[in-house]
């Protein structure tokens, strides 16, 4: 048996008056909404692929950490929820018994403890369930005029993820479509079917982002579970005693007229300290055997070093990145905005959060002298 995600991220988010959908706002701990959600989702050992729909003329996704992972697949989606939850179900390739978990994307405090719990109680249930939390407020009607105290005892409100068996929910769906019915949850349509779902008592964390209070909420609850390491890296290079073929390249940016850095592959010099900060955190020495054979191969790019460093990571985030050079030439202010937007690329946190400066240090050193360059980097992820 399977369980597939499918994570509608299709909507505008229009009443949280961003000019980009909600689900593409960046939380405190770096992330998007929708990159932290697909974060928790893929913590879950048992999900064997996401489906994610998307708007048709989304253009953000591709910014994502998550772009290329191999379990996600991307589908358009509808005007309505349940018409995109359709289209990703038409894009598994499941069994009739596999489970199927929906999630909204704007839900980016789900907990893992939570979806393990929903998977664990609904594993041997032919139908499935949802998570929810129970009305804790006095509810009020008001209706022409006249209010109304609801008995809330037996009232639950709905979370997600809303977890069914594949062909169940299928058929829920299809149902909802074919008799023209609007559902507002996968569950609804699963009540059409006169069938009844499980309710599963999740946490009362788990909101949904709607307006923009909620995002300040939400910064809160993940603050709350949030863990931090911090990592320095220090590299530094010779510059070659005469002018080359080879290109002086510093944060993937070519100094051109200057003579290159002395070293076996290209001797960035700032992205072997990034990659060495990246390994004081996980223990792993990439600027070591593994660069080696990399360059043994005719790898010298040491964007290819950091990339095997940031796979080291696991689920840790880089939300940080701290550079300081010390040298007397190159003129390093000049290209410090290229240089930001190319670590940005790299490494897919905004610019804003990367820090570059550069000093001579008085010319106490030989590096200041103009004998090469030193950089120190300190990166803080988060978890």
């Amino acid at each position: 048996m399977n369980y597939w995600v499918i994570i509608p991220a299709t909507g505008i988010g229009a009443r949280m008056g961003y000019d980009i959908p909600k689900q593409y706002i960046k939380l405190n701990n770096g992330l998007t909404i929708l990159d932290q959600t697909i974060k928790t989702v893929l913590s879950i050992k048992q999900i064997n692929g996401i489906i994610i729909t998307l708007n048709k003329n989304d253009t953000l996704f591709s910014n994502s950490i998550f772009f290329n992972h191999p379990k996600i697949k991307t589908v358009i989606g509808d005007s309505e929820r349940y018409l995109s939850v359709f289209n990703g179900i038409n894009l598994l390739n499941a069994q009739k018994d596999d489970f199927v978990l929906v999630h909204d994307s704007v839900r980016p405090c789900v907990q893992k403890e939570d979806i393990e719990k929903l998977i664990s109680t609904l594993k041997n249930n032919p139908v499935g369930g949802l998570l929810v939390t129970p009305i804790v407020d006095t509810l009020k009607q008001h209706k022409n005029n006249l209010t109304k105290t609801i008995d809330r005892s037996n009232l639950y409100s709905a979370q997600t993820p809303q977890m069914y068996r594949y062909d169940i929910l299928k058929k829920a769906l299809n149902n909802a479509i074919t008799k023209d019915i609007i559902v507002t949850d996968e569950t609804q349509a699963i009540e059409l079917l006169n069938l009844n779902p499980t309710l599963v008592i999740g946490s009362k964390n788990n909101i949904k982002i709607t307006h923009t209070d909620d995002l300040a909420l939400a910064n809160f609850f993940l603050n709350m579970n949030m863990k931090i390491k911090t990592g320095l890296g220090q590299d530094s290079h010779r510059f070659e005693e005469k002018q080359t073929d080879k290109k002086l390249i510093l944060a993937g940016v070519e100094f051109k007229d200057h003579i290159a850095l002395k070293g076996n592959s290209d001797a960035d010099v700032i992205l072997h300290s990034i990659t060495n900060a990246i390994s004081s955190i996980s223990g792993v020495n990439i600027l070591g055997k593994k660069a080696d054979e990399l360059c043994q191969n005719g790898i010298k790019d040491s964007a290819v070093y950091l990339t095997e460093a940031l796979k080291t990571l696991g689920d840790w985030q880089i939300t940080n990145i701290a550079i300081s050079i010390e040298c007397q030439t190159p003129k390093i202010t000049p290209k410090i905005i290229t240089m930001k937007e190319k670590i940005s690329q790299l490494i897919k946190i905004d610019t804003t959060d990367i820090g570059i400066t550069a000093t001579t240090g008085e010319s106490l050193t030989n590096f200041g002298k103009g004998k090469g360059i030193q950089v120190f980097s300190i990166i803080t992820v988060s978890q």
